[in-house]
C-alpha cells in the first residue's frame, strides 16, 4: 500500500498506466521510474517524434479540475524558462481524472 500525504488522494499513476501503453494519444510509457506520495514518473516517448522525455503524473485527490487549473499559469511561465540548468517544461496534460506535467 503506497503512502499518502493529507491533500492527496487517488490511485496512484503507475496502477493506470503500464509499460507500452499510450497516453492522451500522445505519450507511449516506456518503463516506470518511480513513486512519490505526489505523483508517478515515467520514461515515455512521443509518438508523433520519437523524443524521449518524463512523464510526471500529479496525485489530485478528488478535484482534478482545481488541480489542473491552479497548475496552468505555474507550468505556462516555467515553460517559457530556457536555461542549461533548468529541466525543460513542456506543458500540462490531462488523461481522464489523471494530471500530468
Amino acid at each position: 500500500m503506497r503512502a499518502t500525504q493529507p491533500g492527496l488522494a487517488g490511485p496512484p499513476a503507475s496502477d493506470t498506466w503500464k509499460v507500452g501503453d499510450v497516453i492522451s494519444g500522445q505519450f507511449e510509457v516506456l518503463e516506470v521510474l518511480g513513486a512519490t506520495p505526489g505523483g508517478t514518473s515515467f520514461k515515455v516517448q512521443t509518438v508523433k517524434t520519437g523524443q524521449t522525455m518524463v512523464l510526471k503524473t500529479v496525485h489530485a485527490g478528488t478535484d482534478h479540475e482545481a488541480t489542473y487549473a491552479a497548475l496552468r499559469e505555474p507550468l505556462k511561465i516555467a515553460s517559457a524558462l530556457k536555461h542549461k540548468n533548468l529541466v525543460q517544461v513542456y506543458g500540462l496534460g490531462r488523461d481522464e481524472d489523471i494530471v500530468f506535467v
